[in-house]
């Protein structure tokens, strides 16, 4: 099947295309909501010349900076609308899609068959591309990356039509080359990820160069510097734009701590690759750290931190030995060099450099997985290959070729099937906000975001007991978030628990004397009891409040609900009464 390249595609995506075939029936959550539900911008597309302005991300988002990310979302949404199922179809068309290519770029990359087949097979089913395939929010994102590959893809057609000359830099500027520029230019501007087009595109250069170049730099410089000119526009212009590249600031504001950090996430997108058991949103990076939500970690355990610590010591080492590794196969095999290369260039800009109030995301890991998984092919074609005979030494030992070659084939079979299996399974921890949570609970229990998040979804699913006790768990971890304490007075006033909630909300405002939303339930709450002078008060407050925060609209949309309510509550009867409880 391997050498036949109709065949093998087709196989390739039948099978990642099952693999995910149980997420179509998914509904919305997380990020959905932001970026799809409830984002007026992107519901109209006569917003377009907005989607270039600085207010081109739903609340939530600033400091990111993506306009054609903002035109897929509204292209979807005049697609689509809010029916989850066309979303979904085109979340997997792009892991579809990317699997095409990553096939066609590893046949170009090797001019082998079986290792294109097996990297394209090994892509489309590792279970880290859940995060973006499963859902509908994050194929956006990896649109970007699937530019990428494209762009990339004719990158290579274009030097393959370079031959000897006196100035083979002209004759790069063919239809190829223009269509990976163009690429380049969607890729961008799309995700912030793929602005290491232009070291990507150097690795290549550097790996395999052409033997009959004599200005080997000079000529590979030209042949990059327009990419780079590309990411240096698209820099300019977010600057320009939102008057900074950044997005908030360094952990605990140290760039050393932060860095202390990034060391440990390096390692463990190496290890994640090869062991995709845990899967998450936010992962636990060492105790008290996380992936993502600052707010959300131990703050003692980011001051504590020191190169000392024997996890940062462990990872020093480790990537040691990646470089190491990287030294040898620069000499004695470059496609593994290319192939370590490639996986770490691509996670730089996640690396914190500049800060983008993130640590680590299994979608981060998009486009270099198809170096993961090209080094696994190639790998696997080792021991598969019959062209050979004899035995093969492994240590001291020589063991018969048929063997190694059995035991090659095992192996495939296992991960492949491991890989399909858990792909599967994770595919079911999105269906919705419930299960969503109640999986990532299960991967992070130290994260009181993700048990708040948790209370909210049990919540919603009408079982306020248990949105208690989640809640509750919050507060036990983060007992000074006055955000958690608000979702436990609603649980409380869900079970009709009016003392509970009322204690709760003050708790709340006393960690946090602005919070108007809390004032605002403890109106309602008094409305429920009847005391009608204590809710007057209470909402007074909390307009007051969001009118000082410059939150005229919510200001106005609150008294508008206060008064509803309170209408209906004492004016409209007994049954409307009965329904406001």
């Amino acid at each position: 099947m391997a050498e036949d390249p109709l065949r093998a595609l087709v196989f390739c995506l039948l099978l990642t295309f099952i693999a995910y075939s149980n997420s179509l029936a998914h509904d919305f959550i997380i990020d959905d909501f932001s970026f799809i539900v409830d984002w007026p911008l992107i519901q109209d597309l006569r917003n377009f010349p907005q989607f270039f302005g600085p207010h081109n991300q739903p609340p939530g988002e600033e400091g990111v900076y993506s306009p054609l990310k903002t035109l897929m979302h509204a292209l979807n949404y005049a697609l689509w609308g809010t029916d989850p199922l066309g979303h979904h179809l085109v979340a997997i068309l792009v892991l579809l899609l990317s699997t095409f290519y990553v096939y066609r770029l590893s046949f170009l990359v090797t001019n082998n068959r079986v290792i294109a087949f097996l990297s394209a097979v090994f892509f489309g089913l590792h279970p880290v591309h859940t995060e973006t395939a499963a859902t509908k929010t994050g194929s956006v994102d990896t649109t970007g990356v699937l530019f990428l590959f494209i762009a990339f893809y004719y990158y290579l057609r274009a030097r393959k039509d370079l031959v000897p000359g006196p100035a083979p830099i002209s004759r790069i500027w063919n239809r190829n080359y223009k269509l990976a520029l163009l690429f380049s230019c969607l890729s961008i501007f799309l995700h912030e990820l793929c602005l290491t087009i232009p070291l990507l595109w150097a690795l290549h250069e550097i790996t395999f160069p052409f033997p009959w170049e004599t200005k080997k730099i000079r000529n590979a410089a030209l042949r990059i510097f327009p990419f780079l000119a590309i990411a240096g526009v698209y820099i300019a212009l977010k600057f320009w734009i939102l008057k900074d590249i950044s997005r908030g600031d360094y952990l605990g504001g140290s760039f050393y701590l932060t860095m202390l950090v990034i060391l440990k996430v390096q390692v463990k997108n190496c290890l994640i690759m090869f062991f995709p058991f845990t899967l998450a949103i936010k992962h636990v990076i060492s105790k008290g750290i996380f992936a993502v939500d600052v707010w959300d970690f131990d703050q003692q355990a980011v001051l504590q931190q020191s190169i000392l610590d024997p996890q940062v010591i462990s990872a020093i080492l480790f990537l040691g030995l990646i470089v190491t590794a990287a030294v040898w196969a620069y000499k004695n095999n470059r496609l593994i060099f290319f192939c370590i290369c490639w996986f770490y260039i691509s996670v730089l800009p996640a690396a914190n450099i500049i800060p983008i109030e993130s640590f680590f995301a299994e979608r981060y890991l998009y486009p270099g997985s198809w170096a993961f998984c090209l080094l696994l092919a190639y790998g696997f074609s080792l021991g598969l290959d019959s062209t050979k005979t004899g035995a093969v030494p492994i240590a001291q030992w020589m063991i018969p070729r048929a063997l190694v070659q059995y035991v090659a084939m095992a192996l495939l079979v296992m991960v492949t099937t491991f890989y399909f299996v858990r792909t599967f399974i994770r595919n079911r921890d999105w269906r919705t906000q419930l299960t969503f949570f109640q999986a990532e609970v299960r991967a992070n229990p130290q994260s009181a975001d993700l048990w708040n998040g948790l209370g909210k979804a049990y919540l919603q699913d009408g079982q306020s007991q248990k949105a208690v006790e989640a809640f509750q768990r919050a507060v036990t971890i983060q007992p000074k978030m006055p955000l958690y304490y608000f979702g436990l007075a609603e649980a409380y006033t869900a079970q009709k628990k009016f003392p509970h909630a009322e204690k709760t909300l003050l708790k709340a405002i006393h960690l946090d004397a602005k919070y108007a939303e809390a004032y605002f339930n403890l109106a309602i709450m008094k409305v429920l009891q009847g005391d009608m002078k204590s809710a007057e008060d209470y909402a007074s407050r909390s307009f007051n409040l969001l009118r000082e925060q410059g939150r005229w609209e919510d200001s106005q949309k609150f008294k508008k609900t206060f008064y509803d309510f309170t209408y209906q509550y004492f004016i409209a009867g007994p049954e409307s009464k009965e329904d406001s409880s």
